[in-house]
Order: C-alpha cells, then structure tokens, then sequence
C-alpha cells in the first residue's frame, strides 16, 4: 500500500499541469551544492598538504561523485526530461571525472612522476639527512733537505721575479767559491745545514735591497752585509763588494772601486767612465848628474784622459833657480788598485830645454828626453783627484858650455839628471 501511494504520488507530481518537481529539484540542488562545496574544500585542503593526502583525496572524490550520480539516477526515472531540465549536475560530474587525473598531476611534486605517487609519499616522509662533504687532506710540509758542510741558499725574494733571483743566486754562489770558500747550491728551497751563506732581495718601489748572510747553523745569523741598487741590473757589478764584506769582515763602503760603483753610490755619472781633467801642480828638482848638484822650483799645467786603471795626457813644465827647466810632454799612468786611493807608476816623452850654472861655468842644452814617475793619487771615487808624484828626467843629450878656460882646448859637456817632486790636483 505504501509502496501504491508512493507512486500514486510521483504520478501526481507527473501530472502536466504541475510543473515544479519539489521532490526532484531539492535533493538535486542540495547533493550539488553539497558536492560542489565537499570538492572545494577537499581540493583546497589535499593541494595545500599533496605530499601527504593524495592517495585519501583521490579516494575521496570518486566516491562522492559515484553518491552523487547515485542520487540522480534515483530520480531519473520520474521524468525523462529531468536530465534536459537539469543538464549543469551531470556537466559538472562530467567535467569532474575528466578533471580527477589533472588534480591528482598536480597534488604531485614536480620531479616526482604520477605513477610513483606511494613512493615518493614515502620517500617525502623521510627526513633528509645532509651530505658529508669529506675534508680535503691537508698540505704537507715538504721534507727539508740536509746539507753537509757550507751551503749556498736563495732566501725571500719579494717582487723579484723568480728567473732573476735565482740568477742572481747564481752569481752569489760563484763569487763565494771563487773568493776561496768551497760551498754548494745554489739551493732554492729550505735546508738545513751547519753553515749557510743566504742571499735574500727585497723591493720597495723601484729601490732593490740585496742582503747576504752568514748563518751558522741555518737559521742563526752570524754576520750580514747589504747593499741598495737602482736596478736588478747592477747586481753583477755588486756581487764582488757582498762577498767580500762578508768575508773580510769589511763595510760595503770599503769595498767601493772605481769599475764597482753603483748608480745609487754617486750622484753623477759613475766613474767607470773616463773622464777629462785639468791639474795645477807646484814642481821641485834637483840635479844628480854632473856638475853641481843645482835645484829649481816652479808650476806645471797637465791635461789627463783618465778611467778606472789608465789614463794618458800632457803636461808642461816651468821651473827656475839654479837649474832653470822646461819640458812639454805626453805619457801615460796605470793605477794598481781600483779603489779611491791608488798608487800608480807611470812613463812620458818629454821636449826639454835645460839649463845649469855650475861653478861660474854655465851648461845649456836641449832636445828630446824621457821620464818615469812612481806616485799615489786619492779621491779617484770622486770628481777631482789629488796626487802625489816623484819622477826623473833623463836627456837625450848633453849640456855643453861655451866658456873657454886658459888650460882646456875643447868645450866641456855634462850630463844632468834631474829629479823631483810633483804635487797635483787635478779637477
């Protein structure tokens, strides 16, 4: 009988006349407004937590929408216009499962493919544990070699670049060994050895600083001398004068040469070059020849070309007294050292014109003649020197005189020598 009215119900609301449906159109409404907002949130809620939900809103949303088609399969039947008057339900569940694979796609992480969903969900749930990096070994220190006996070693070099330096430890160990101290090396590296001769350079502008010293054991400084150069030219010119100190025991300025100088030591030119000199010097002779032993005095006027170990010039002579002489001449020196003191021996030709007074006799003659000289002359690291000098003539003739005696037939001649000293300064 139920079951009778029930129908007889539906027909009614069947009937042409009645067209609102309101056991139809309230349960579709509600189950799509129940599910439009279910899928709302349960789309807002699963995509904000999709690493951890998926597999529940997948679940989810196929059995709300199969509930859904449910409820409107139950009403279909009544009127089969139902569908034509209520098309957005059914394109809403239509639309709904063409779009459940997109969601699922896009509740996925990005690097993670769709058909490895379990997986990754578990592999997101493990807490990722940070990489090790392993340290890097740290450096060795390389072994120090040992060196027996002396040992000649390239010290701190900063701002010169390494061909340099290592050529100027060259030289260094070269001139050691030549000024009579057996060592080995050069060595470019730390050592260890009981005595150490150690070069080191540093730079400070354009201004080079070489130290040499002498370590006893390595590490330990005995003794040391230094020296500053304009350029890593000079070192070669330099070398000599830091051995030498160090090894003499010497300062570097006793150790200056003429041929040694360098660029920083002298504000002019270095004296390497030669030079040309004016000299003013005061003369004093006296005769050891024949005849009595007369002297003279007077002033000399020389002209020097002169370098480190020669030179060559002219020189003219007068001189009066008991023995009056005159000479023009050219010759030359050589200087035994180089240093700024010197002695020097030295030869010249000479055009003489000479005259003496002996015993109320009086001899003159003139000609050509020679003269050596052995002397010292200082300040030769500078521009002006001053010497010493002793020197001896010797003619080419004889002085003859003209004065005739009451028991002699023949004129008589002598033979004169005369020596002297010269004191010069030359400028």
């Amino acid at each position: 009988m139920e079951k009778n009215g029930s129908v007889a119900g539906h027909q009614k609301l069947r009937g042409k006349g009645d067209t609102h449906y309101p056991e139809v159109v309230c349960p579709s409404v509600g189950w799509t407004c129940c599910f439009l907002f279910t899928v709302f949130r349960l789309s807002v809620k699963d995509l904000s937590h999709s690493n951890k939900r998926r597999n529940d809103f997948q679940k989810k949303k196929r059995s709300l929408a199969c509930g859904t088609i449910i409820a409107y399969l139950e009403y279909m039947p009544l009127n089969k216009t139902l569908v034509l008057k209520f098309p957005l339900p059914y394109l809403v569940l239509a639309g709904w499962f063409i779009s459940l694979p997109v969601f699922a796609q896009q509740a996925l992480p990005e690097d993670v493919p769709a058909n490895n969903a379990s997986t990754t969900n578990k592999t997101n749930e493990t807490i990722q544990t940070p990489k090790v990096v392993p340290a890097e070994p740290e450096a060795q220190t390389p072994a120090v070699e040992h060196v027996s006996g002396s040992a000649c070693l390239l010290g701190n070099h900063f701002g010169i670049p390494e061909p340099d330096a290592q050529s100027a430890a060259n030289l260094l160990c070269s001139e050691i060994r030549e000024q009579g101290v057996a060592v080995q090396g050069p060595y470019f590296s730390a050592i260890e050895s009981d005595k150490v001769y150690r070069i080191e350079m540093d730079r400070l502008g354009s201004l080079i600083i070489a130290k040499l010293s002498y370590e006893k054991p390595a590490g330990t400084v005995v003794d040391s001398r230094r020296i500053e150069l304009a350029r890593i030219e000079e070192f070669p010119r330099a070398v000599n004068r830091l051995v030498r100190a160090l090894l003499k025991h010497e300062s570097i300025e006793e150790t200056q040469q003429v041929d040694n100088l360098v660029e920083l030591e002298t504000e002019s030119q270095r004296s390497i070059s030669s030079q040309f000199f004016w000299g003013l010097g005061i003369d004093g002779a006296i005769n050891i020849g024949e005849g009595s032993n007369d002297t003279s005095y007077g002033l000399d006027l020389t002209l020097q070309h002169q370098g480190p170990r020669f030179s060559i010039g002219g020189q003219a002579r007068f001189m009066g007294g008991d023995m009056l002489l005159a000479s023009f001449g050219v010759g030359g020196r050589f200087f035994v050292l180089p240093g700024n003191i010197s002695p020097f021996i030295g030869a010249n030709m000479n055009l003489y014109a000479l005259e003496i007074d002996t015993a109320g006799t009086n001899y003159e003659n003139g000609g050509l003649g020679a003269g050596v000289e052995i002397g010292v002359e200082a300040l030769r690291l500078h521009d002006s020197r001053l010497g010493l000098a002793f020197r001896a003539d010797f003619p080419f003739f004889n002085l003859n005189s003209n004065n005739l005696s009451s028991t002699a037939n023949v004129d008589r001649s002598i033979y004169a020598i005369p020596i002297g000293m010269q004191l010069y300064y030359l400028f």
